[in-house]
This record gives C-alpha cells, sequence and structure tokens, in this order.
C-alpha cells in the first residue's frame, strides 16, 4: 500500500493576517510570544529575529520584521520580509494549482510567477515538470478510453512520454 498525503481537509489552515513584530515592550509573532527590552534593544532585535526566523521555519509565512530597524539590520529585515513574501506567494500560487489541476481537472495549467528567479525558479519549474509527467498519461488514458467509446478499437496507449517509457503505478501489466 502506498503511503497518503493528509488531505486539505487535516492540513492547518494558514492564516491569511499578517503577523509584523513590534520593536519595543512584549509582541506575538504567530504562534510565539517575544519579550523585548528596551535596555538593550540589539538583544530585543536579535530574540526577535529569533522568533519570525523558528515561525517561518514551521510554515507561519505571516510574519514579517520591522523595517525600522537602523542600518544593517533594518537591511536584513526587509531582505528577510521578502524572502517570506517570496515563499508565501508560491505556496499560494501552488494551492491554487492544487484545486485548478487537482480538483477542476484543468490539466494544461501551470504556476507561473515571473519575478521568481534562482532556486525559486527551479521549484516553480520542478511542480510544473511534475504536473506535465503526471497529466501526460492521465490525458492518454482519456483520449484511448474516448476513442474506444466511440467505437475506434484500433486506438492504442502511448507506453512512453518525452522518450521515456512509463514506469510504476503509471503501467501496472496483468495477465488476465
Amino acid at each position: 500500500m502506498m503511503p497518503q498525503s493528509p488531505s486539505a481537509e487535516s492540513r492547518k489552515p494558514r492564516s491569511r493576517k499578517k503577523y509584523t513584530a513590534a520593536a519595543a515592550g512584549s509582541t506575538e509573532v504567530g504562534h510565539f510570544k517575544t519579550k523585548l527590552s528596551p535596555e538593550d534593544p540589539a538583544e530585543s532585535r536579535s530574540r526577535l529575529l529569533l522568533t519570525v526566523v523558528i515561525a517561518f521555519r514551521d510554515g507561519d509565512f505571516s510574519v514579517r520584521l520591522p523595517v525600522n530597524w537602523p542600518e544593517t539590520e533594518g537591511r536584513i529585515a526587509e531582505t528577510f520580509n521578502q524572502v517570506i513574501a517570496q515563499k508565501e506567494r508560491i505556496a499560494d500560487t501552488a494551492t491554487r494549482q492544487s484545486t485548478s489541476v487537482g480538483k477542476e481537472g484543468r490539466l494544461k495549467q501551470r504556476l507561473a510567477l515571473p519575478e521568481a528567479v534562482g532556486g525559486w525558479a527551479e521549484e516553480i519549474d520542478s511542480i510544473n515538470t511534475l504536473i506535465d509527467d503526471l497529466a501526460r498519461p492521465t490525458t492518454e488514458i482519456a483520449r484511448t478510453i474516448g476513442a474506444m467509446a466511440k467505437g475506434d478499437l484500433g486506438q492504442s496507449m502511448e507506453l512512453q512520454g518525452d522518450g521515456r517509457e512509463l514506469r510504476g503505478d503509471f503501467c501496472v501489466r496483468r495477465s488476465l
């Protein structure tokens, strides 16, 4: 038996509310609470940075750092916020594709994030390649069944895609 991925109902939905970390006092970032020290602002910023990094690592893409930090720390906060926002865009786009391709059957739909570069673009390309590889046999099966339903029993199903033989669960051969 193949392992099953968790259903959409069993996955915890991400909150759409953005949490921007405060610069002073006590603040809650995602599901973390951080104590900030007015006596040592650098320590407070480091603690807040760690809290946001942990939330991001745990899949909370709603957290943000304040961009009013001084000098280099402010640039780090701004850049890290951009990284979180990019990952959030990719996750949101993949979620929409899951519905469009998987639930609505739009097998020609693909992810598009033109601003994605480097590893982000590779992630988008990998997801699109996965969709292509899964859609091709499905489309071929539909074509073959459609032809058979019209009485064309001479149609056969291609057992290759992109010059590669189909493998695994796509190509189960059993004798009757």
